[in-house]
């Protein structure tokens, strides 16, 4: 099957409802992911060659602490669709089947990634992909902001700690909150308060890495997880810090100046094995950095 380039924005240029091109729209490989931290989302098979798993450089990258850095491999060889395991530490398995060799996909097909994530290897059509894409973007996506909500913050914080805990590896958290945030809305209304917001988002995910996660937390509260050690982690909050306060916010004839307190907990240093240990030593370093006089960092005792 030729494969081409699709663009980002699915939406765009969509034919008519009744219109004889809808009945014809030629339909797209994807994986579709249905169980797991991830379920709803689509992946495009657009590339000859494309690696599933956990690393930040994979294609379809699954965020399952079972699953492998490079998991398995999908492959397009005289327009047949294979995919292969590349020695996984739990195994790939197709429709129920552990992998040996190398397997032609059909549509339909269910291939497990490890011990929590199953994707469906599907044809579908644009429209399809759009609605698929949307219903994903509202499941975990913040409506206002774009920053990943808590209900998926949550769900990452067990995987990304329980990795930690298994491979040793650190694992830091950072909590931001506007300093006056309160003001804001008192005084210029909630209008402007919650361009605020989106102003504030997008700054920090300018600062934040491919691999990191941005979410609101509550209000106006963010919360960043991100693999760095405890010296990385405190290096990283003051840039996010300083680079937040260095410009001034503006929106509809309003300027303001724009700060943040920022706590930061970091696991094994904290002694934290539960997801709301870490929270909750992340958000005493937070109000010990309000009451310290804002924006500025602090950092969770060990």
């Amino acid at each position: 099957m030729p494969i081409r380039k699709r663009d980002e924005d699915t939406t765009q240029s969509l034919p008519a409802v009744g219109s004889p091109e809808v009945l014809t729209e030629p339909r797209e490989e994807y994986l579709i992911v249905l169980t797991g931290g991830q379920m709803g989302q689509l992946f495009a098979i657009n590339e000859d060659q494309i690696v599933i798993g956990r690393g930040a450089q994979c294609e379809v990258r699954i965020q399952d602490d079972g699953v492998s850095r490079r998991q398995a491999h999908l492959l397009r060889e005289e327009g047949m669709l294979f995919i292969e395991d590349l020695g996984s530490r739990n195994g790939t398995w197709v429709n129920g089947k552990k992998l040996a060799g190398r397997q032609a996909l059909v549509e339909g097909d269910k291939i497990q990634v490890g011990t929590g994530t199953v994707v469906k290897y599907a044809l579908i059509d644009r429209f399809e992909a759009a609605y698929q894409k949307r219903m994903f973007e509202a499941a975990v996506k913040d409506a206002l902001t774009g920053a990943y909500n808590r209900r998926h913050f949550h769900e990452r914080i067990e995987t990304e700690l329980a990795f930690a805990r298994r491979h040793s590896t650190p694992l830091a958290l950072l909590m931001i909150d506007i300093d006056y945030f309160k003001r804001v809305n008192d005084e210029h209304g909630h209008v402007i308060g919650d361009k605020f917001l989106q102003a504030l988002a997008r700054r920090l995910r300018a600062i934040v890495r491919t691999e990191d996660l941005l979410a609101r937390y509550g209000g106006e509260e963010f919360a960043i997880l991100t693999r760095i050690d405890g010296p990385g982690a405190h290096a990283f909050a003051e840039r996010v810090r300083s680079e937040v306060a260095a410009k001034r916010f503006a929106a509809h004839g309003v300027e303001l100046p724009v700060t943040v307190s920022v706590g930061v907990a970091v696991y094994p240093e904290v002694r934290a094995d539960t997801q709301k240990k870490l929270v909750e030593a992340a958000d005493q370093a937070l109000y010990r950095a309000k009451k310290a006089g804002r924006n500025r960092v602090e950092v969770a005792k060990k």
